[in-house]
C-alpha cells in the first residue's frame, strides 16, 4: 500500500498543472488575435522573402542591392509608410568594403517630423 505522503507528491503537481492550464485557457483570446493576424499575414511575408532572396545582392552587387532597397521602400510605401532611399556619403571602409556601397531605407523626414509630433 502507497505511503500517503507519497500520494501527496504525485497530486500536488498535477493540481499546478492544471492550474497552469486553466490560465492559459483564460488568456487563449489574445493569443488567438495575434495567431490570426500572423496566420493572416504569413504567406504575404514568405512571397516578400522569397522575392528578395531571389534578386543576386552580394556587398559588391550594386544593382542588386538597388533593386533590394526600391523593392523595401515600394512595400514599406504600399503599407504607407514615408521612406527615402540614401545613397551612402560618409563611409567608414573596412579591407572588405567594396568600393561602390548599397544604399539605405530609412523613414523620410516627413515621417520623422510627423512621429515627433505626436
Amino acid at each position: 500500500m502507497p505511503r500517503p505522503h507519497a500520494a501527496l507528491s504525485f497530486v500536488r503537481p498535477l493540481i499546478a498543472s492544471l492550474a497552469l492550464a486553466f490560465a492559459a485557457v483564460a488568456h487563449a483570446a489574445p493569443v488567438a488575435d495575434v495567431h490570426a493576424l500572423a496566420q493572416k499575414e504569413q504567406q504575404p511575408l514568405l512571397d516578400t522573402l522569397r522575392d528578395l532572396v531571389q534578386i543576386e545582392s552580394g556587398s559588391g552587387d550594386i544593382e542588386g542591392l538597388n533593386r533590394i532597397a526600391e523593392r523595401i521602400a515600394g512595400q514599406l510605401k504600399q503599407l504607407g509608410g514615408a521612406v527615402e532611399i540614401l545613397q551612402p556619403s560618409d563611409i567608414y571602409r573596412l579591407d572588405d568594403t567594396p568600393e561602390k556601397v548599397g544604399p539605405a531605407v530609412t523613414p523620410s523626414s516627413r515621417a520623422r517630423a510627423a512621429r515627433r509630433s505626436c
